[in-house]
């Protein structure tokens, strides 16, 4: 592998467009992660249960696999940028609820 071949991959980075959209979805991507990170502390704090782990493990992974398909239609028939722009709202929504529906300390 030449350092020329290796620079390559930055050529996408000279659209401002494309830095947009990458620090967008690493701001969103870290987010996620510390939601999942908090969701799960949480439940096991609550709970010491590593079943209840599990639970909530599938709960987040179930929607994908069972709504995946139908999605991939959907992407095909709707504006792509109203599309990304919806869900990654409903997505910093989710977020934000989430700690208003964590139970008081006992």
């Amino acid at each position: 592998m030449y350092l020329g071949d290796t620079l390559k991959i930055l050529v996408p980075f000279r659209s401002r467009n494309f830095r947009l959209y990458f620090g967008g979805q690493w701001v969103s991507l870290v987010g996620s992660w510390m939601t999942n990170t908090a969701t799960v502390w949480v439940v096991y704090e609550l709970t010491q249960s590593p079943l209840w782990l599990a639970v909530v493990g599938l709960a987040t992974q179930l929607p994908s696999i069972v709504l995946g398909p139908f999605a991939g239609v959907l992407i095909d028939r709707v504006n792509r940028h109203r599309l990304l722009m919806a869900t990654q709202c409903l997505a910093m929504l989710h977020a934000g609820v989430g700690p208003i529906f964590r139970p008081a300390e006992a």
